[in-house]
């Protein structure tokens, strides 16, 4: 066999072990794997994508062996004549993919696929998963449970609850998912399912009649590869599952030793759904079907990939247990300072809890794990201030670590206020990773998120003018030094004319000064060595 990167091959009878990580791909017209031979795609020492694609059609008599970060296309017929012989291995570092045009299966043919849950939970702790069948015919037996080591789960729509279920019988049908709870001494744990791979059509009926106030369900991907879910859940036509879900979902992120909920909800980011995953969706409307094609399906290495602009996530780690939790803001035309149903999603609870939890707070009260702002106010003259709660179950040294700041246009500035410590604020634009102790007792509300927008636009770069800003959020006061002068004084005068503070010698290049508790307008008057700024402010509760 010669070949490079990419080489078309006519026709190729595979009956000898076939290693492709020595190619970056290969595409064929036609492909015959033999008895007894093995393809593999691709090592799993290569750390890179590698493709193998059949042009046409794809007859298994050995084995077709997809390591994680190796995937298969098929444009026409699979026919899989031998016992697994189609192969999607999980490991910790990612899963198979495999995409098809319609398979067929000999007397003896079927498939297996893994999933690979990694378990961070000690001694007779239990560590959560929620995951879905990965083959057809799939019974609770096929998730490898484990007598007084793991639990299974089903989610009791109606009712809002998670009903244990363990007679190993119970036929768990493709597209629903369960809840395991894996005990800490059981290790990570690899489940193997053998039998038909999912193509085509799937549909799962969701359990919301329309008396409930809980509109939410539990889905699974049937397929042995990615789904996109933005394609999925806002497809209008053959399926309409725009009409049945909302465009966002939940996912329990125990795989990855989080131990907290991961949602989406708009955008670009963590779109894919990956191979045995299952999530949350928010139903719509009563008595809905939703439906999986093959249209939907996409290779992915990762559960969660993309990229979109003026997007923040602040991912929260550290202490004595493996708890871990993120949160997303980012900006929206279409986006309000309360809740948007839309395009946010409110923050739900660790089953665990002492879980280590971070969320986001809009101005209705609203607790958000995906906190959506106008993206005009990014662009204001004032800053955008975000209130952060920050919660531990231990005593123990944490850290916040910011990502995705690169999506944002170049000058804006983003910092961390540490209202606990007090002193400079952090600027997560040139230090990404913040680490501090905390315990339980401390007060939640704890941090604040400031976003200064790009202070150069480009048009108008010639007729700008360094200036000194004024502004207020809650009960305090902020004047940011964009100038070259030095500030001799600040002011603060309610409005009566009383001098309520003076505050000598700030020069600082941002001031952060605390005004009063009680609501209303004030003035604050700023000397320079050259200028006098002034300016009203409204103090808020």
């Amino acid at each position: 066999l010669l070949g490079i990167s990419g080489s078309l091959i006519m026709l190729y009878i595979f009956n000898i072990p076939l290693n492709v990580s020595s190619y970056t791909g290969l595409i064929m017209i036609v492909g015959i794997i033999a008895e007894n031979a093995m393809v593999t795609v691709p090592d799993l020492s290569l750390n890179t994508w590698t493709y193998f694609d059949i042009q046409g059609d794809l007859e298994v008599n050995g084995t077709l062996n997809l390591s994680p970060k190796g995937h298969t296309t098929v444009s026409g017929n699979t026919t899989i004549n031998s016992a697994e012989g189609v192969v999607v291995q999980a490991t910790v570092d990612g899963v198979g993919s495999f995409i098809d045009d319609g398979i067929s299966y000999g007397a003896s043919g079927s498939a297996k696929v893994q999933t690979f849950l990694n378990n961070d939970a000690t001694g007779e702790n239990f560590w959560m998963h929620m995951i879905g069948p990965t083959v057809n015919n799939a019974t609770l037996g096929d998730f490898d449970l484990t007598t007084l080591g793991t639990y299974a789960y089903e989610y009791d729509q109606p009712n809002n609850e998670w009903d244990n279920i363990w007679e190993t019988s119970t036929s768990i049908p493709l597209c629903k998912g369960i809840a395991l709870s894996v005990e800490g001494s059981q290790g990570d744990k690899t489940i193997n399912m053998s039998g038909p791979l999912a193509t085509g059509d799937q549909t799962r009926s969701l359990g919301y009649t329309g008396t409930q106030t809980d509109h939410y369900d539990v889905i699974s991907n049937p397929y042995p590869s990615s789904i996109d879910f933005y394609d999925f859940a806002t497809s209008s036509s053959s399926p309409n599952n725009a009409a049945i879900i909302e465009n966002k979902y939940w996912a329990y992120n125990g795989s990855n030793g989080g131990g907290n909920w991961t949602s989406w909800a708009g955008g670009t980011e963590n779109r894919n759904i990956q191979v045995g995953q299952a999530v949350f969706v928010q139903v719509k409307s009563p008595g809905g079907n939703v439906t999986f094609n093959n249209t939907f399906r996409e290779h992915s290495d990762d559960p969660f990939r993309g990229y979109e602009n003026n997007f923040l996530k602040i991912n929260t780690y550290g202490g004595p247990v493996s708890f871990s939790d993120e949160l997303t803001i980012r900006f929206d035309e279409n986006a309000t300072t309360g809740y948007d149903d839309a395009i946010e999603t409110k923050k739900w609870n660790s089953w665990h809890e002492d879980a280590t939890m971070i969320r986001s707070i809009a101005d209705d009260g609203t607790e958000l794990q995906i906190n959506v702002l106008p993206t005009s106010s990014l662009y204001g003259k004032d800053q955008v201030s975000i209130p952060v709660h920050f919660q531990c179950g231990h005593d123990g040294t944490y850290t916040f670590e910011a990502s995705s700041i690169e999506t944002f246009e170049p000058n804006t500035e983003i910092w961390l206020e540490d209202k606990l410590i007090g002193g400079s604020w952090i600027d997560f634009v040139s230090s990404p990773t913040y680490v501090f102790s905390a315990t339980p007792e401390d007060l939640k509300d704890r941090f604040i998120v400031h976003f200064f927008g790009p202070t150069t636009i480009v048009e108008d770069v010639a007729n700008m003018e360094s200036t000194i800003d004024i502004y207020s959020f809650r009960e305090n006061v902020f004047v940011r030094n964009n100038t070259n002068e030095i500030i001799k004084s600040i002011k603060v005068y309610n409005l009566s004319g009383i001098l309520i503070h003076d505050i000598q010698s700030a020069d600082q290049r941002l001031n952060e000064i605390w005004v009063s508790d009680k609501m209303g307008y004030y003035v604050v008057i700023v000397a320079t060595d050259q200028n006098v700024h002034n300016k009203k402010i409204f103090i808020s509760k």
